[in-house]
């Protein structure tokens, strides 16, 4: 889910340093303006913070049902974003396609 709200990021120019940046400002751009529906944002930030807890906790182990649910979140949300921007290279601004650039090999 994070590459996918990166891109969408990207397709605007908006880069972000953070996970925690990349959900606040995917919200604002497409969540809170109703370009992606807000269950999407939800399901973004339950994962993150399962990823949190997951990468800096001793003992966290999620169960098979986390897991489960969240690929299933991510499954959808990248139906919806294919679905509203086609299953195709997505248009960069400007300032991406300068970034997409760096980021080949």
């Amino acid at each position: 889910m994070s590459f996918a709200a990166t891109a969408l990021l990207l397709t605007r120019g908006i880069t972000v340093r953070t996970h925690r940046g990349l959900i606040a400002t995917f919200g604002s751009e497409f969540i809170r303006t109703g370009v992606i529906d807000p269950e999407f944002g939800r399901a973004f930030r339950i994962a993150e913070e399962l990823r949190e807890e997951v990468d800096y906790s001793i003992s966290r182990i999620l169960s098979a049902e986390e897991v489960l649910v969240v690929i299933d979140d991510a499954e959808q949300f990248l139906e919806v974003i294919k679905e509203r921007y086609g299953d195709r290279s997505l248009p960069l601004s400007g300032k991406s396609r300068v970034l997409a650039r760096r980021m080949q090999p």
